[in-house]
C-alpha cells in the first residue's frame, strides 16, 4: 500500500525549484494620487492589472483543549487596475468549508475602492450588496466579493480573515498570480508543539526570516517569506496546467507534541485523505446502492459470457444513458439514484454508478480518486487535493481505466481531462497508486495520393485515420457539430489554395473504431515554377507547419498528454513530359532515451516519388532539461517537410 507518486511529485517540484532567499519586509503605504494616475505597470506595460501588495498570515491559536485550537488566516490585497480587461480583478472569490466536521467563518475587515476625484483620492466602501455566498459543492461555499465603483485606473484593497478548526492544515500561498506581482509576503506563527516542513513550487527567489520566542510559556516560531517583482503567470504551449509551477509555498505537518509525547505522522496522509473520502456517505453509501439499475443491467448483459463483453456493454450503456453536467467532485450531489433517473449527473455520480454496475455483473471494479487536468496538483495531503473520480476494472488481472462521463472515451482511453499524473484506487481498506498517464502510443495515419499538374497545381485524395486519443480529440471537436463539413472547412482555412470536395467521415460516433476522413482535393499553390523546372514539397499540405516551441528557454515540462505517432504516406505522380531531377535525402534521427524519433524515407519511382514519414513522441511528458533538443528536433523536422522535389521538362 503506497502513494509513491504523490511523494515523488513533491520531491520533483522541490528539485526544480531554485528558490534562494533575499529582500526585506515592506510596509504598506497609503494610496496616493500618483498611484491612481499611473496608467501602466512599469515592468509589464501590457498588464491589465497588477498586484501591488499581497500578504497572508497563518496563525495557529494554541489551547490546552485540543478541540478549541484553530487557525486564523488573514489576507491583504492591494490591486491596481489599468484597463477594462483588468476589472475582473475587482471581484474576489473566497472558498470556505461548511462541512459537518469542519466549519469555517469568513470576516471581511476592509474593502475599499480608490479612485481619483477632482485630483484627490476618494474611497468607496463595500456594502452588503457586493457580497454573495454561493454553494460550490456539498460542504464547500464561495463568498464572492464585488468591489464597489471599480473603474479603469482604480485601486482595490481587500482585507479578510478565515477562522478554521483545521489548525493542522496550512493552505498553500501563491506569491505569483496571472497578473504581475510587485510584492508578496507570507507569515506563519506556529506554536512549537507543531513541526511543519515547507514545500516550495516554482522558479523564483523567496526570502525567508525566522524567529522563535516564548509566549505564555509556549514557544512560537515566526516565519516570514517575501518575493518581489514576479512576472505574470502565463500559459505556454503543451503544459498540463501552468498552476503546478506557480511560485508558492505549501506546508506539511510532520510532527505534533502533546503532554510530552511526540506523534511523527501528520493527521493527513494520502491514505487517510483517501479513506476519509471513501467513508463519506455521499461516496461509499452511493457506491453500495444497486437496486435502481438491476433490471436494466440484467437486460444489457443478457447472453454475454466474457468479462470483456460485459464491461464494454455496461460502459457503453452508462455513456448513452447518462449526460455529464460538467460538475467535478469526489462525492455525489443529488445521489446516484436520482442522477440515474434524470439521466444526468456529476463525475462522481456517473463513475460510482459505473463501478457499482460492473460489480453487480461480477467484475472486480474500484473507484479511483484523481485530480482534473486543469486543477493544481497538491504537494501535500489534503481533502481538496482530489476533485475527480474514475473507475478501474480488473480484467484478466489487467487494470482497465474507465470514465463514462465522456461520450467519446473508451475502456483504457480516459478523456484527456482525467489524464493528470496519477490516481488512488480505493480497494476497501487498501489504497493503491494507479498510473493514469497513457503508455501506449496513439496513432494518426495520413495517406496522400497526389497528381502534380504542369502549371504547378495539383489534385488528389486524402485519407486520415485517427486512433485512440487522436480519435477522441477529433470526436470531442466535431461529433456534436451540426456542420458535417466543419473539419474540411478548417483544413481549407489552414492551407492557402486548398479546395476540398466529396468529404466523408466514418465511425464518427462509434468510439470502438478509429475515425476515418476521406476527401478529394485540389491545390492551386502546390508548386513553384522557375524556367523549365517545377519545385514542389512532397508533403504538400504540411510544408507550412510551424514549430510550437518558440521560447528560447523553458521552465516547464512539455506535456503532450499521451505518447503518439504520426505517419504520412505520400505518393506524388509527376506530369507527363517531365523527369525527376532530385528528391530530398532520406534521414532519421532521435532524441536521447528515445524520447522522440523522426524518419524521412524518400524514393524515386521514375514517374512518381513515394515518401514515408514518421514522427513519434514516445513519452507523454518530457522534462524541461530536454527543451533545447526538442526545439531543435522540431526545427529539423519542419525544415525537412519543406524540402522540394525538383522535376524538369524532359528533352
Amino acid at each position: 500500500m503506497g502513494c509513491s507518486f504523490f511523494k515523488w511529485f513533491s520531491v520533483f517540484i522541490l528539485a526544480i525549484n531554485s528558490a534562494a532567499f533575499y529582500g526585506q519586509e515592506q510596509n504598506l503605504l497609503p494610496v496616493s494620487v500618483a498611484d491612481l494616475q499611473s496608467d501602466f505597470y512599469p515592468a509589464d506595460s501590457s498588464a491589465s492589472a497588477a498586484v501591488l501588495y499581497s500578504r497572508c498570515q497563518h496563525k495557529i491559536i494554541y489551547s490546552k483543549d485540543i478541540f478549541k485550537m484553530r487557525r486564523e488566516s488573514s489576507y491583504k490585497f492591494r490591486i491596481k487596475i489599468y484597463t477594462k480587461e483588468g476589472l475582473q480583478y475587482a471581484t474576489r472569490n473566497i472558498a470556505y468549508l461548511i462541512d459537518r466536521d469542519a466549519t469555517e467563518t469568513v470576516v471581511i475587515e476592509k474593502a475599499l475602492t480608490y479612485n481619483l476625484v477632482n485630483d484627490k483620492v476618494a474611497a468607496s466602501s463595500l456594502s452588503t450588496d457586493g457580497v454573495f455566498d454561493e454553494q460550490v459543492i456539498k460542504g464547500i461555499m464561495n463568498k464572492r466579493i464585488v468591489m464597489p465603483n471599480a473603474k479603469e485606473k482604480c485601486i482595490v484593497e481587500l482585507y479578510y480573515t478565515i477562522s478554521s478548526p483545521l489548525y493542522f492544515s496550512i493552505p498553500e500561498w501563491d506569491f505569483q498570480q496571472e497578473i504581475p506581482v510587485k510584492y508578496s509576503e507570507l507569515v506563519t506563527i506556529i506554536p512549537g508543539l507543531f513541526t511543519f516542513i515547507t514545500v516550495p513550487r516554482g522558479f523564483f527567489k523567496i526570502d525567508q526570516k525566522k524567529l522563535t520566542y516564548e509566549k505564555n510559556n509556549i514557544s512560537e516560531e515566526y516565519s516570514c517569506y517575501t518575493a518581489y517583482g514576479l512576472p505574470a503567470l502565463k500559459d505556454v504551449s503543451l503544459v498540463n496546467n501552468v498552476d503546478n509551477y506557480t511560485c508558492s509555498i505549501a506546508h506539511e505537518l510532520k510532527r505534533f507534541s502533546k503532554m510530552g509525547k511526540s506523534i511523527n505522522l501528520s493527521p493527513y496522509t494520502w491514505q487517510s485523505v483517501a479513506r476519509r473520502i471513501y467513508k463519506d456517505e455521499d461516496f461509499v453509501g452511493q457506491l453500495n446502492k444497486s437496486g435502481y439499475f438491476t433490471e436494466d443491467i440484467d437486460r444489457v448483459i443478457k447472453g454475454l459470457t466474457t468479462p470483456e463483453e460485459k464491461m464494454q456493454a455496461i460502459f457503453s450503456f452508462v455513456q448513452q444513458h447518462m449526460t455529464f453536467n460538467q460538475r467535478i467532485s469526489v462525492v455525489c450531489n443529488q445521489g446516484v439514484k436520482a442522477a440515474y433517473k434524470e439521466g444526468t449527473g456529476n463525475v462522481a455520480e456517473i463513475n460510482l454508478m459505473l463501478t457499482a454496475m460492473l460489480r453487480y455483473a461480477g467484475i472486480e471494479a474500484y473507484p479511483v480518486l484523481q485530480c482534473h487536468r486543469n486543477s493544481r496538483i497538491a504537494l501535500s495531503p489534503a481533502y481538496d487535493a482530489f476533485n475527480y473520480v474514475t473507475c478501474v476494472a480488473l480484467i484478466n488481472e489487467k487494470e482497465v481505466l474507465l470514465d463514462a462521463s465522456s461520450k467519446w472515451s473508451r475502456p483504457g482511453v480516459l478523456p484527456l481531462r482525467a489524464v493528470n499524473w496519477a490516481g488512488l484506487m480505493l480497494k476497501d481498506e487498501e489504497i493503491k497508486d494507479v498510473n493514469v498517464i497513457p503508455e501506449k502510443p496513439s496513432l494518426k495515419n495520413t495517406v496522400l495520393a497526389v497528381t502534380l499538374n504542369p502549371d504547378g497545381g495539383c489534385s488528389g485524395k486524402i485519407r486520415v485515420i485517427h486512433n485512440d486519443y487522436y480519435g477522441e480529440i477529433f470526436r470531442e471537436k466535431y461529433a456534436e457539430n451540426t456542420d458535417s463539413d466543419a473539419s474540411a472547412a478548417a483544413l481549407e482555412k489552414e492551407y492557402t489554395g486548398l479546395q476540398i470536395s466529396n468529404y466523408r467521415v466514418s465511425e464518427l460516433k462509434n468510439n470502438t473504431k478509429p475515425v476515418t476522413e476521406d476527401m478529394d482535393f485540389t491545390n492551386s499553390n502546390a508548386a513553384e515554377l522557375l524556367g523549365n523546372r517545377i519545385y514542389v514539397s512532397p508533403l504538400i499540405l504540411f510544408s507550412a507547419m510551424k514549430n510550437p516551441f518558440t521560447e528560447k528557454e523553458r521552465l516547464y515540462p512539455v506535456d503532450f498528454g499521451f505518447p503518439g505517432e504520426k505517419k504520412y504516406s505520400v505518393v506524388v505522380k509527376i506530369p507527363e513530359g517531365f523527369a525527376i531531377e532530385s528528391i530530398p535525402e532520406s534521414v532519421s534521427y532521435k532524441l536521447p532515451d528515445d524520447l522522440m524519433s523522426f524518419k524521412f524515407l524518400a524514393e524515386n519511382k521514375g514517374d512518381s516519388v513515394s515518401l514515408l514519414v514518421t514522427v513519434a513522441y514516445n513519452k507523454a511528458v518530457i522534462s524541461a532539461e530536454h527543451y533545447a533538443g526538442l526545439k531543435d528536433f522540431y526545427d529539423k523536422a519542419i525544415e525537412k517537410f519543406k524540402q522540394k522535389i525538383v522535376i524538369t521538362k524532359a528533352k
